[in-house]
């Protein structure tokens, strides 16, 4: 599962996706959203089997890496 932080990236994510490592290629790609979205996202995370694959693209500006952060506290 890989999570995007940018609703454009998300929009274009068929641009892209095949530059990933080819087990990354098949994710589900999941948009963080904002608001009621972020709920979800987080209970996803919570829920998600250890075996799951998780990565976050999300910007490199204090509001994502602070994102990320939280995300690397529910599941490292």
């Amino acid at each position: 599962m890989i999570i995007i932080e940018n609703g454009a990236m998300m929009n274009r994510v068929f641009d892209w996706y095949m530059q990933l490592p080819l087990e990354w290629q098949s994710s589900l790609f999941v948009y963080r959203g904002h608001g009621a979205n972020i709920k979800t996202v987080v209970k996803l995370l919570e829920q998600v089997s250890d075996n799951c694959l998780l990565a976050f693209y999300g910007d490199l500006d204090p509001y994502g890496i602070n994102i990320a952060s939280h995300f690397y506290k529910i599941r490292p």
